[in-house]
This record gives structure tokens, C-alpha cells and sequence, in this order.
């Protein structure tokens, strides 16, 4: 009878071990989340002009949690442009496409996507973010950076040169028209 207890025992602890490691697992995991956000995703610069874009993931969860970042071109952007991507200070090189990033219970950090295009054309990088304490709770953000030539030296000294041309004449006609009112 005594053996047969201890079973009965034995089997009631193990079963409340497994629910307690089930549902216990689950309970964490309902704490899990965080919010990604950027004010800016969409920007047109001239070719040559680096771009910063900001993001920034708040953890909204109950403990600390790190974060797998994923930099992803979908399309891809233009061969020549260079890019880079920093998490939570941490630069990477212009072959990263993923790091990590620690933040603690209630606290943000920042994300930065750098573009540099050196051709004409469109780049768009999503910013993919997996919480490693569940990652079934993600969250992603896609940045566009369009790209135009710049204006050639030519023009600009050309409308430079309008301008002073411009000022002149009225200054000419200015004083013409004052030295006529006088003679009259």
C-alpha cells in the first residue's frame, strides 16, 4: 500500500511539474512584446548624399528581452549604393544583415539604417525585427530612399550668373530712369 502511494505521489509531483513548465512558459511568454516605430520612411536625395533613417524598439514587456535585426533588400537596391545598419550603438559593416540588440524592461534603444547611393534610382530595406524571448512577436519597418542626379556644376553657375546679370540690369535701369527725372 505504502509503494503504491508513493507512486500515486510520485506521478501527482511529475504531473505538476510539466503543467507548471507548460503554463508557466506560456504566462513569459504573454509578457513578451515591444513596439518598433520610425518618424521617417520615405526620403529623395541627390546621388552622392548619405541618409540616415532612425527607428527605435521600445520594449513593452515585462523583462528584458534581445532582439535579432535583420536588414533585408527587397528589391534589391542598386549594386554601387553602400549601406550599414547600427543596433543599440553597435555599427556594423557594410556586409551585416543581422545583428543583435539587448533592452531592458520599459526601455528603448535606436536602430539606424545608413544609405549612400552613388547611381540613379530607388532602395528599399526593410528593418526586421524577432524578440528571442518569443519569436512569434516581430515587427518590421521598410525605408525608401530615391535618388536623383545632381544639378551639374554648369547650371548652377549659370543661375548664378542670371541672377547677377538680373540685379545688374535693374540697377541699370534704376539709375537711367533716376538720371532721366533729373534732366526733365
Amino acid at each position: 500500500m505504502q509503494s503504491r502511494t508513493g507512486m500515486i505521489l510520485g506521478i501527482t509531483f511529475l504531473a505538476a511539474i510539466i503543467c507548471v513548465s507548460y503554463f508557466g512558459a506560456d504566462q513569459a511568454r504573454a509578457q513578451v512584446s515591444f513596439t518598433y516605430t520610425a518618424p521617417a520612411t520615405e526620403r529623395s536625395v541627390e546621388i552622392g548624399d548619405t541618409t540616415k533613417f532612425f527607428s527605435t524598439v521600445t520594449n513593452t514587456g515585462s523583462g528584458s528581452d534581445t532582439y535579432d535585426i535583420y536588414m533585408i533588400e527587397k528589391p534589391p537596391t542598386p549594386t554601387d549604393w553602400w549601406m550599414r545598419f547600427c543596433a543599440g550603438g553597435i555599427c556594423g559593416d557594410s556586409t551585416a544583415t543581422h545583428m543583435q540588440m539587448s533592452v531592458n524592461a520599459s526601455d528603448s534603444d535606436e536602430v539606424e539604417l545608413d544609405m549612400l547611393p552613388r547611381s540613379t534610382g530607388t532602395g528599399k530595406v526593410t528593418m526586421k525585427i524577432v524578440s528571442q524571448a518569443n519569436p512569434s512577436v516581430q515587427d518590421s519597418i521598410t525605408f525608401t530612399l530615391r535618388s536623383a542626379s545632381e544639378v551639374p556644376v554648369l547650371n548652377k553657375w549659370g543661375l548664378a550668373i542670371f541672377i547677377i546679370l538680373l540685379t545688374g540690369t535693374g540697377f541699370y535701369l534704376i539709375q537711367r530712369r533716376l538720371r532721366l527725372s533729373k534732366a526733365n
